[in-house]
């Protein structure tokens, strides 16, 4: 009803106390399945991908390894950061294939059930395809598929087997704080985030 009322689904869903995130998605292409990729609330790696195929009535768990969530580049590492960033796709014109983004990119051609590392966030890549690391959104638009991390925005045209910097020589930086010398007007000390002091 457009938002006006909700329910609580909790057939096939993990335990709300054991999650820390959830990302939903929705591919035109099965406008009735509805993707659920959970990050665990202990150490926030990866608790599992859930797929609905009656419009979210119930869902089933597709998979809980490897841990896409880590930084690891097969899954392998424990924990991750799934309280910080998590990211969920479905493309538009095939619904079985997903695409999770956290530290890393990953795809599954299956509906969720396997996974395969497509981009790694260590420069240059292990794969030579490099993503920013920290994922915060993995969407479709036009028939690309875009990543926006902390790094900025990289795009593919092909499904994630090829990516390219869209913010290439932009220096992005998050500060936390700043401060002015009082007696050097034109001396500034910064704390950016992941990246130290800048002077």
């Amino acid at each position: 009803d457009g938002g006006e009322t909700f329910e609580t689904i909790t057939e096939g869903t993990p335990s709300s106390a054991d999650v820390v995130r959830f990302c939903l998605a929705v591919s035109p292409d099965e406008p009735n399945w509805v993707y659920l990729l959970a990050g665990r609330s202990d150490d926030y790696g990866f608790e599992g991908l859930y797929r609905s195929t009656n419009s979210g009535e119930s869902f089933t768990q597709r998979s809980n390894s490897p841990n896409i969530m880590s930084g690891s580049d097969d899954g392998s590492g424990s924990g991750g950061q799934a309280w910080y960033d998590i990211a969920l796709a479905a493309n538009p014109t095939n619904a079985n294939q997903v695409f999770v983004g956290g530290v890393n990119v990953w795809r599954s051609n299956n509906g969720g059930s396997n996974w395969a590392i497509l981009a790694h966030w260590v420069f240059p890549s292990f794969t030579g395809r490099y993503v920013h690391a920290d994922i915060h959104g993995i969407e479709y638009i036009d028939g690309d598929l875009f990543c926006i991390s902390d790094g900025g925005v990289f795009r593919s045209g092909n499904n994630g087997t090829n990516f390219s910097d869209l913010t290439p020589g932009i220096a992005n930086s998050q500060f936390y704080k700043l401060g002015g010398s009082v007696s050097n007007e034109n001396l500034i000390l910064a704390g950016a985030q992941d990246n130290g002091v800048i002077r």
